[in-house]
């Protein structure tokens, strides 16, 4: 059993102690040649890189991607004719030791020498670049690896051209109502966008910064609807918090920043966000009750002066609206609290309709002097009612039908006659 062990002993032995010069010769001979290999066969590598703008004397720079350092004042405008918002990108072909290619991979960061766009100026927005300005800031001891440009076929040479802009800042600009789209129709239950009223903005004046051509090209010297909008959507929804302004009635509000379009093209916004007012009005709910009528009286000085013209309808059928339905049925029950039932009482309501509302004619309007009939307007007032304190006399709309006017006379008190009627005064 003792001489296992020693026959182990013996072939390893005889494996690193027999003949050593020989095998330490081989080992050299082997290292030698894998340096030569290494040192003296050229690889070729073509890697694509994203072209990315960086502010001028930034110590980090973006991996995989050319960075350019941008002077103060300008932004990179395109690259080989490519707008920066197509993100272009640049085929580069590296060359060099096998050992020393190793570190090239498509994570490199690269940079144009910030000394090569010094000469960017409003006169001069156009720089050419090549191979010998891009450079490995984080290593530069790879520079010499940066061989060749190249086009889109990967093999022949191509500069890069480099197109500047100037970067203007704090450029006033007034908003207007097209400056955002409503999206979606479904309006808060009760109301419906008017017409008649346009979104309008807080702050109605905004600050744009951005590329020259944009700003004055694309923005300023361009009005809707020749361009795209300069705000996101106003995104309606039924949910939304209605408010009633102090000056423009109903409104639903909503903060708004620049729309990603102008974004993308290196446009911001100050402030970064402005308040959109949607308009709104109130859609009132019908309340049926059939052949509804109610008797034209006068008010005013001297209102007892005047008569209908005889054969003439003393009444006028009306209808009845409402703007808040929970607040109608409270009313007509004489309840303050919420009702369980909003069943339509069609009686409740008829009487509380003819106990509550007027239909008048403002003799005030009207010439006593003037002979024969007159045609008055007549309108409709809501009596004070204060059952209910909640209820809101805005929230009761009445139509009259058949005819908003009827025709009057003038008759003089008793003893008297008017010259308007024939007297000689």
């Amino acid at each position: 059993m003792s001489a296992q062990p020693k026959k182990k002993r013996g072939i390893l032995a005889g494996i690193f102690l027999v003949d050593p010069w020989r095998k330490l010769l081989a080992l050299g001979l082997g290292f030698i040649s894998w340096y030569y290999v290494s040192t003296k066969i050229t690889n070729t590598k073509v890697l694509l890189f994203r072209v990315t703008p960086v502010r001028a004397g930034k110590a980090e720079y973006n991996a995989n991607a050319l960075n350019i350092p941008v002077p103060e004042g300008f932004v990179l405008w395109s690259v080989n004719g490519v707008p920066m918002e197509k993100k272009p990108k640049v085929r580069i072909l590296f060359q060099g030791p096998h050992n020393r290619m190793q570190k090239i991979t498509e994570y490199l960061r690269l940079a144009v020498l910030s000394e090569r766009l010094t000469k960017v100026s409003k006169g001069n927005l156009r720089i050419e670049i090549k191979a010998e300005d891009i450079v490995v800031p984080q290593d530069p001891g790879l520079n010499d690896l940066v061989k060749e440009i190249v086009g889109p076929d990967g093999r022949t040479p191509a500069p890069l051209v480099l197109d500047f802009e100037e970067y203007l800042r704090k450029v006033p600009f007034v908003l207007g109502k097209g400056e955002t789209r409503v999206v979606g129709t479904a309006c808060p239950e009760g109301y419906e966008i008017d017409p008649d009223k346009g979104i309008w903005f807080t702050p109605s004046q905004v600050e744009l910064s951005g590329p020259g051509k944009v700003i004055n090209g694309e923005i300023l010297n361009r009005p809707l609807p020749h361009r795209e909008r300069l705000l996101e959507d106003f995104l309606l929804h039924s949910d939304a918090r209605v408010r009633r302004s102090p000056t423009e009635g109903w409104e639903i509000v909503a903060r708004l920043g620049l729309s990603t379009a102008w974004i993308a093209k290196g446009v911001t916004l100050f402030p970064a966000q402005v308040e959109a007012h949607l308009p709104l009005r109130r859609v009132p709910s019908l309340i049926n009750i059939p052949r509804l009528r109610i008797p034209v009286e006068f008010s005013g000085p001297g209102a007892s002066n005047w008569k209908i013209v005889k054969d003439t309808h003393p009444d006028r059928p009306v209808i009845v609206y409402v703007y808040n339905k929970n607040y109608w049925w409270r009313v007509i029950n004489g309840v303050t609290l919420p009702s369980r039932s909003n069943k339509e009482d069609k009686v409740a309501q008829e009487k509380w309709v003819l106990n509550n509302v007027r239909l008048m004619v403002n003799v005030s309007y009207l010439d006593p002097k003037k002979p024969g009939e007159q045609s008055a307007y007549i309108h409709w007032v809501l009596l004070p009612y204060e059952k209910d304190v909640l209820f809101n006399p805005a929230d009761i709309k009445v139509e009259v039908r058949e005819s908003d006017r009827i025709p009057v006379i003038w008759s003089p008190p008793a003893g008297k006659k008017g010259k308007g009627q024939g007297g000689k005064g």
